[in-house]
């Protein structure tokens, strides 16, 4: 139960206690029950005056403080800067922004259930339909976030929130970069991104320049992770997660190596010639179709690979697959200078301030005075932060998926299949 407080910060605010952890909020918002907690963050949820609907306020533990380390400052603005722009079904977008006077960062989104690392993980059977429903979600979100010329970066099971009826959004853009793949992208983009079993071939192996392709390859990790209920890869290091893949798909030819930088691909001709394994010896019980698409999208050449848009045209989608219904979105990023910039911490400070008026404004809380009481919110969440779906126990992981009849076996019926064909108005 939260606790009334006071704080002199902003009389739009206020500070409420949830599980003794002082969340500071607008006035609107009672914070009432912890969702999760993590070592850089924590996850509430709340209620506005007057409604019953739950959403779930992270709180980034000084995010924007004096001496906050540049690199969380730029994810965080980063974030901020996507997110304003981003509204899709199936992209976990942010309601409402702030920061408060101790440097705190807070960010508002939708209460989910779980996420797809805690279904894996867990008892609950996972049908081949199930990970159709799923797949389908990934990429309908990804052909939107691609059409916003946006790389997301870091995609894997903990980063797809889901809810009881099996709706999914794509979350955590602290890592997303807006590229112009027709101008480059003005620099050597950092190898240190994605998760390392769910990170493509061209990243593992020092590409200066990689594209949406990298996506698509993370997005076919968790497809066969999905099917196989662990992970695909589990690589150690950089160099063993590449030896797992190369094992599984056999000795890359003189054209997929043609990227490569000539020292690395030395190194690949010194090792074992190989025939690889097929994916029907991995996954034996996945269909045909399945596996099919699941090759499409781990091709070790990222030109090889389909894009999310043509995926979402497979075979193996088709009862799903509606172009109407699959949107992009209506104006693309051409730059996001921050990556490029020499920007100092007091800048981009300053910036995540600037981001967060917008969210005040957008909400009813025009600027009282100076702005340099105000802040707002976003994730600089690391691998160890918690997620926003965290809902405070494990029992929600095995919390039956999808509310349908028990006898039916396909997901067609269900609550968010209906809305994503346009059965059902939003």
């Amino acid at each position: 139960m939260a606790e009334g407080g006071s704080s002199s910060q902003d009389d739009r605010f206020h500070t409420m206690s949830c599980k003794g952890i002082p969340f500071t909020v607008p006035k609107k918002f009672a914070p009432y029950r912890m969702l999760g907690q993590g070592a850089f963050g924590v996850v509430c949820a709340a209620r506005a005056d007057g409604q019953t609907e739950e959403v779930a306020i992270k709180k980034v533990l000084g995010a924007v403080g004096e001496h906050t380390h540049i690199v969380e400052g730029k994810r965080a603005l980063r974030e901020l800067l996507l997110l304003r722009h981003l509204q899709h079904e199936n992209v976990s977008c942010i309601s409402d922004a702030w920061t408060s006077p101790a440097g705190d960062l807070y960010l508002v989104s939708d209460v989910m259930d779980s996420d797809m690392h805690r279904i894996i993980s867990s008892p609950q059977p996972l049908s081949e339909d199930h990970c159709q429903w799923f797949v389908y979600q990934i990429l309908r979100g990804l052909k939107y976030v691609h059409s916003a010329n946006v790389i997301h970066r870091d995609l894997k099971p903990s980063n797809l929130l889901l809810n009881a009826n099996c709706d999914l959004k794509i979350t955590d853009f602290g890592l997303a970069r807006a590229i112009d793949e027709d101008c480059g992208s003005g620099g050597i983009m950092t190898q240190y991104v994605v998760t390392r079993w769910y990170r493509a071939p061209e990243i593992l192996l020092f590409a200066r320049r990689y594209t949406k392709a990298v996506d698509v390859w993370s997005t076919g990790c968790i497809f066969a992770e999905l099917l196989r209920r662990r992970p695909m890869y589990q690589g150690r290091d950089q160099l063993h997660q590449l030896q797992l893949i190369l094992h599984q798909m056999g000795t890359p030819t003189a054209e997929d190596l043609s990227r490569v930088d000539p020292r690395l691909q030395m190194a690949i001709s010194t090792l074992p010639p190989s025939a690889g394994k097929s994916l029907r010896s991995i996954i034996p019980h996945a269909s045909d179709a399945a596996l099919d698409l699941l090759d499409s999208m781990l091709q070790f050449n990222p030109d090889r690979r389909l894009t999310a848009e043509q995926a979402l045209a497979h075979p193996f989608l088709a009862s799903l697959h509606d172009p109407e219904s699959e949107p992009v979105h209506s104006e693309p990023f051409t730059t996001l200078d921050i990556e490029e910039e020499d920007l100092d911490w007091p800048t981009v400070r300053s910036m995540i301030f600037t981001e967060t008026e917008i969210w005040n404004q957008r909400n009813g809380r025009p600027l009282q005075g100076s702005s340099t009481n105000t802040v707002s919110a976003s994730d600089a969440l690391s691998d160890t932060d918690v997620d926003m779906c965290a809902a405070g126990d494990s029992a929600s992981a095995v919390r039956p998926l999808c509310k349908r009849d028990s006898t039916s076996s396909s997901l067609d019926d269900t609550e968010g299949a209906k809305r994503m064909r346009g059965g059902e108005d939003m």
